[in-house]
């Protein structure tokens, strides 16, 4: 199921694994970092108001293992990819016993492969983060009566904060099924997470106060969130697009007229009913079948990561409505859903398997056809080869290779441009 997986994120985007591709601050921020600063400073360099320990490692690995210019982007890809598989490679082994029919297994690695927008965070390490806060609420959820994966789950559980601050939001669960649990292994996990996200806390509090954000260029972030907004981005990307597709009409009409009515700020009465009655029908689940209830966590889960995605998202709510734009906000509440109704498959009685069964096909034969439909830049480096971009600035020593769209590029750290100078 794992070479499955890796596979067709293969077959998505062969360009990146044939002619490499940095990403965006992958390269222009983190591989300069790398070169430019001393390893501690660029390991814990706050850019974006936290510090991203995925981005900075994998480049400052590349840079350490003196990794040749022209294979450096096949590295930190490579990295990316690995903690990519995290998720589904939890589920994979899990020792949880709805997850060991064989279907069940194949069933989740098709849901976790196509369900959820991914083509942004994908196949590079600028974004390992949101993999990693996938792979949390995945420990959080699976059970913990076993001392199974127990030393990577805690590493996993430290490490994912330091990479982003989305996984911190995950502290309350940890601590309340702790509480119901009163398992001590899962006072290990509560413990790994806290620790590590107080390191990252720590950062983004200095920050805050003494303004050590790599980035100069002021991010406008929402910085605001409410119900109509959490109801508008949940309608469209959570319900509209898994279950019709990003390119059917009806999808593409009613995506139109949210998209107008946010930037109106204004309400959607279609997308609050629509909320509700999707939440309704979770809760009444929960309530009338109690073998359901242990997937509680991941609803919450959705909602608390769907709010601060939308209070923290780049350009505000109408950004995250547009298809192709801001996958790496919705990903991971996409993916829960898919886990959630996985659960119910299980656990429902028999005439519910066979409803929530028949969901799941549709949901799998539109996400196949939307996972092909991507933008450029998460297929390659929209067209910026980077081997030919290394021919380029070869030629042009001031010349800036570009690595993805929208004028990113890197400027060749000053060791890189003395050994060539040293060995033309």
């Amino acid at each position: 199921m794992l070479g499955f997986y890796a596979i067709f994120l293969y077959l998505r985007a062969p360009d990146i694994l044939i002619q490499g591709r940095f990403w965006a601050e992958e390269g222009n921020i983190f591989y300069a970092n790398a070169w430019n600063m001393s390893p501690l400073h660029a390991l814990f360099v706050v850019y974006g108001g936290y510090i991203n320990l995925g981005a900075s490692g994998a480049t400052l690995i590349t840079r350490y293992m003196y990794i040749p210019l022209e294979y450096a982007p096949y590295v930190t890809t490579f990295i990316g990819f690995l903690f990519q598989l995290t998720p589904i490679y939890l589920l994979l082994t899990a020792s949880d016993e709805w997850l060991q029919p064989f279907h069940t297994r194949i069933l989740a690695t098709l849901l976790l492969l196509f369900i959820p927008e991914s083509s942004e965070i994908s196949l590079q390490s600028l974004h390992i983060q949101f993999h990693l806060a996938l792979a949390c609420t995945i420990i959080v959820f699976l059970n913990t009566h076993k001392k199974h994966q127990r030393y990577l789950k805690l590493f996993l559980l430290f490490w994912a904060p330091l990479c982003g601050l989305l996984p911190i939001v995950l502290i309350p669960i940890f601590v309340g099924k702790y509480l119901v649990e009163k398992d001590r292994l899962r006072l290990e996990q509560t413990i790994a997470i806290i620790i590590g996200g107080s390191i990252q806390m720590a950062f983004f509090l200095f920050n805050i106060r003494y303004n050590i954000d790599l980035n100069n260029v002021s991010i406008t972030r929402n910085s605001h969130i409410s119900f109509y907004d959490f109801c508008n981005v949940f309608y469209i990307r959570d319900l509209i697009f898994p279950f019709l597709g990003h390119r059917h009409q009806f999808a593409l009409d009613m995506m139109g007229r949210i998209f107008i009515l946010v930037q109106d700020h204004k309400r959607s009465l279609q997308a609050c009913v629509a909320t509700f009655v999707t939440f309704g029908i979770f809760i009444s689940i929960f309530i009338r079948y109690p073998k359901t209830r242990p997937a509680i966590p991941l609803l919450i889960s959705i909602i608390l990561f769907s709010c601060v995605a939308i209070y923290g998202a780049i350009g505000g709510t109408v950004q995250l409505i547009n298809p192709y734009f801001s996958e790496r906000y919705t990903f991971i509440s996409q993916a829960l859903l898919s886990i959630l109704i996985l659960y119910f498959s299980v656990t429902l009685p028999y005439w519910g398997k066979i409803f929530v069964n028949i969901i799941i096909l549709w949901l799998l034969i539109i996400g196949s056809y939307n996972f092909f439909q991507t933008f450029p830049e998460a297929k390659d480096g929209a067209g910026h080869i980077w081997q030919n971009e290394l021919q380029k600035w070869r030629k042009d020593p001031n010349y800036h290779p570009k690595i993805w769209c929208s004028g990113w590029y890197i400027i060749i750290p000053k060791q890189l441009q003395d050994a060539k100078i040293d060995n033309p």
